[in-house]
This record gives C-alpha cells, structure tokens and sequence, in this order.
C-alpha cells in the first residue's frame, strides 16, 4: 500500500507532466489563433468561422481540464492523501452513485406512471367530448 509520501511523489511527477502538456497546448492554442488571424486577413468571409472558433474552443477546454487535473492532484499534496484513504472515498461515493441511481429509477418510474395516468384522463376527455 502506498502512503501519503509516496502518493504524493506521485502527484508531483503526474503534475510536472500535466505543466508540460499545459504549455504545449497553450504553444498550439496561440499558433492556431495566429494561423485563423493570418488566414482570415487572406480570405476573410470565404473561411468558415465556426470551424475555427470550434477548433480553437476545443484545445482551451482541453487545456481547462489539464488545469482542474493540476488542481487535483495539487490538492493531493496539500492534503496528504493516503492510498487507503483514496480508496475508501472512491467507495463512498460509488455509493452515493447508486443511492442516486435507484432515486433517478424510483423517480423515473413514477413519472411514467403520472404520464400513463394524464393519457388516461386525455383519453376520457376526448370520449366524453369534454373541453
């Protein structure tokens, strides 16, 4: 079992890799604004804007996830989580996840239900030529 120093030598390598990959994204980022900037100067309205805007959007939310993922794993640190401790949280919330899920199926079930119940009432409505 791994303990809070290890697990914490963990999240500083896993860290240092993310701070890289945040950096290459961001290089990429700028380099692809530059390159929409210079294109849409050349050819302006012949370019599909969205497709840019798209592809611009899609490397900052990757880069937004790179940075919730350093943000996690610097919690880690801070915290000084332990393997046992990690575990036991995974657990409680798979936990919590079923608890939910059987709420989301009690509930979706009774909606089918009301929804049945109001086709009924519509249907007696119509044959009885009520308004």
């Amino acid at each position: 079992m791994k303990d809070a120093a290890k697990i914490s030598a963990i999240a500083e390598r896993v860290i240092l890799a993310l701070k890289s990959k945040s950096a290459e994204l961001e290089r990429k980022l700028a380099a692809l604004k530059e390159s929409n900037e210079r294109a849409w100067e050349t050819y302006g309205s012949e370019l599909s804007s969205e497709e840019m805007i798209a592809k611009e959007k899609s490397i900052r939310d990757e880069i937004d996830r790179v940075h919730k993922d350093i943000n996690l794993m610097e919690g880690v640190i801070s915290v000084r989580f332990d393997e046992k401790f990690i575990r036991d949280s995974e657990e409680i919330q798979l936990r919590k996840i079923a608890q939910h899920n059987k709420r989301i199926a009690e509930i979706t079930e009774a909606k089918k239900t009301n929804e049945n119940l109001l086709e009924e009432v519509r249907r007696m409505k119509a044959l009885l030529q009520i308004s």
